[in-house]
């Protein structure tokens, strides 16, 4: 079932609209103006960086056309750490790792975790499939712009895309076809989009985006996109037609231009089709009559037009921009990325690799001095092997003019050193096998490498941190998003497990079923897992044993009321000890793996007479002085009575009945 999407306009009166205005403008004043140099000089000068491009197309020092080499230090950072956190996220299943928090009742256990896993199994498929969410390539885009920029930001939309398909022509009418065919919903549900570090303002010392008292999104639209918005009434009609004949600008403002340059794009003269307009999408609380709103407005700063103001639809007012920031070495919202952090890392390599390139270009010229008395050379003369010369033995002498510097070798790979002890990324070959298990060679133990990967990258760990908590925020804003305005026809994916899917996302809904976010990555928890499962089955494959045994030792009729009851304690607190090293050991839901055990009645009773009980054992205590078979010890060191059986009970060594 899918729900349909109702955007609730804002109507606060006229004088509160206008505060509203005016709150707006002065906000987007001062935050342009306070993220100018960020947004014009800094950012682009860091994608430069990472992208290896030299200061100057051509260096005329110490000659013209020297070596002109940028060795891409940053790139390559960049690239391992995205390639290593991708592969993370996306070498294990599931994707994201949900947890039903609300303690199932009898017999539902099995039921509920296969809710679980079909969520969890549907969260995939979104994730993964091109025509629904793309988060492989997106968080691709999202990742590399938070290492080389230290900040960078996906946003959630909701998009119901319907077009007519047309299926062919009609029968013809008076000689005349028509057109056959219908209106076909594409796609309805979330997506997510990457937004470009420069389009996004928020206060600049705000912890997070949802801690910022104001957040706007620039929203570059051409004129098609305009038209189409105000066709579909997500912006007011009059609004947009009194903005198309005044586009901001004729071309795509200086730093687009820059990059569409490197790529050999050239956009020459301004046109209808160029032209753009910035509207800016911006989320802020608004306090009204003792009631706080979270508003989402469309407003076109120039010429101070709202074209939309809606009350956030979102589940539980949540901000659909998420941020992801390279480790928190500061406070505020911007963090600070390899671009910035190893810039004159990679100029010092730079010059290093590119003087000893000079200088063996140096090293392999010769002057040459010739006599005055060799005329029959002058500056014509062609030199090539066996060529002829004429002239004196010392007519002509090569002066060398450079020698090659020994070192420069070293000095690189020093400064190469720095940069790895700088960044914390290390050559990508942490996690390769280790551990080698006795007698098995080549055959590497799960263990070994998960302690060789925490070793390997203990400070890239600590680096994409927010990256995990980003990826788990923004798994977490689908979910609910999934669970709020449904799913549609997707469920019909999995035919018959398609009520348990609608079972599971109400418990998202309710908040039943949550992510847990966790320190360690997708890939280490998968190799902790698989050796905290091969544990946990001789584990408890000993306690069923145990229990059962002690249980069989219960029932036996001969066996003493006082030792019965004691018995009956010692499973309850074994159940218990063992209900709580499965939840140390991650599994949040013990019950499930500990079935409660049935004891007998007259043993719960207090297994006397007069509790409703058995009747006492003859020779059991109490009833006959001389002892019995059911007398435990036996007196005078007698050893085990004739017909006992021996019950080895945890805790509590090998009890004789």
């Amino acid at each position: 079932m899918q729900n349909d999407i109702q955007l609730v306009n804002t109507r606060f009166g006229e004088d509160t609209d206008a505060e509203i205005n005016n709150f707006m403008f002065e906000q987007l004043e001062w935050l342009i103006d306070a993220h100018k140099q960020l947004h014009t000089d800094r950012i682009p000068k860091q994608r430069k960086l990472y992208d290896g491009i030299p200061a100057t197309e051509t260096k005329s020092f110490p000659w013209p056309n020297s070596s002109n080499v940028v060795v891409q230090v940053i790139g390559e950072t960049v690239d391992t750490t995205v390639a290593w956190v991708l592969g993370v996220h996306y070498a294990t299943h599931p994707l994201w790792v949900f947890q039903n928090y609300a303690k199932p009742a009898p017999g539902e256990e099995e039921q509920l975790e296969k809710q679980r896993q079909c969520l969890e199994d549907f969260m995939d498929l979104m994730g993964y499939e091109p025509t629904e969410l793309d988060l492989f390539r997106k968080q691709g885009i999202w990742y590399t712009d938070a290492c080389r920029l230290g900040t960078s930001f996906v946003k959630l939309t909701y998009e119901h895309r319907v077009e007519a398909v047309v299926t062919g022509y009609t029968s013809a009418k008076r000689g005349r076809k028509g057109i056959e065919g219908t209106d076909e919903t594409l796609y309805s549900g979330p997506q997510v989009d990457n937004l470009r570090h420069e389009d996004i303002l928020a206060i600049p010392d705000a912890p997070t985006l949802q801690k910022s008292g104001f957040v706007a999104q620039k929203r570059t639209l051409r004129r098609p996109e305009l038209e189409e918005r105000g066709y579909l009434g997500l912006y007011n009609k009059e609004a947009v037609n009194d903005l198309l004949g005044h586009p901001d600008r004729g071309n795509p403002e200086f730093q687009k231009m820059q990059e569409l340059q490197d790529q050999g794009i050239q956009m020459r003269g301004a046109s209808d089709a160029t032209a753009e307009w910035d509207v800016y999408e911006c989320y802020f609380p608004w306090w009204h009559n003792g009631r706080k709103f979270r508003l989402i407005v469309s407003y076109h700063k120039p010429t101070r037009k709202v074209l939309r103001s809606v009350f956030n639809f979102l589940p539980q007012n949540e901000m659909p921009i998420v941020r992801a920031r390279l480790g928190y070495r500061n406070g505020g919202m911007y963090g600070r990325g390899f671009s910035e952090m190893l810039e004159w890392y990679q100029e010092e390599v730079s010059t290093i690799h590119n003087q000893r390139n000079d200088n063996a270009t140096a090293a392999n010229t010769r002057m040459l001095r010739v006599s005055p008395r060799a005329r029959n050379l002058d500056s014509n003369f062609e030199v090539y092997p066996f060529a002829l010369l004429i002239g004196e033995k010392d007519d002509i002498e090569a002066i060398p003019i450079a020698d090659v510097y020994q070192s420069s070798f070293q000095n690189e790979e020093m400064a190469l050193r720095h940069v790895q002890s700088r960044a914390g990324v290390a050559p990508a070959i942490a996690g390769s096998g280790q551990g080698a298990m006795q007698r098995r060679p080549n055959v590497y133990s799960a263990m070994g490498t998960l302690a060789h990967m925490q070793e390997g990258t203990t400070r890239t760990n600590l680096e994409v941190t927010d990256f995990r908590h980003a990826h788990v925020t923004l798994g977490s804003l689908l979910a609910r998003t999934y669970a709020k305005f449904g799913v549609g026809d997707k469920a019909e994916i999995f035919g018959m497990d398609g009520a348990k899917l609608e079972a599971a996302l109400d418990a998202v809904r309710k908040n039943h079923m949550r992510i847990p976010i966790r320190a360690a990555t997708a890939s280490l928890n998968k190799e902790i897992e698989k050796q905290s499962d091969m544990l946990m089955v001789g584990l408890m494959q000993r306690h069923y044993t145990a229990i059962g045994q002690l249980m069989q030792a219960i029932s036996n009729p001969i066996v003493p009321p006082a030792v019965s009851s004691y018995l009956v304690k010692v499973i309850q607190s074994s159940d218990r000890l063992m209900k709580r090293i499965l939840k140390d050991f991650g599994y949040d839901q013990p019950d499930q793996f500990i079935p409660e055990p049935e004891l007998p009645q007259q043993t719960q009773a207090g297994g006397g007479p007069q509790d409703g009980g058995s009747p006492p054992v003859q020779g059991a205590p109490g009833t006959s002085p001389g002892g019995g078979p059911g007398l435990l010890p036996q007196p005078d060191g007698g050893g085990s009575p004739v017909g006992s059986i021996g019950v080895e009970a945890p805790g509590v060594g090998r009890v004789n009945v």
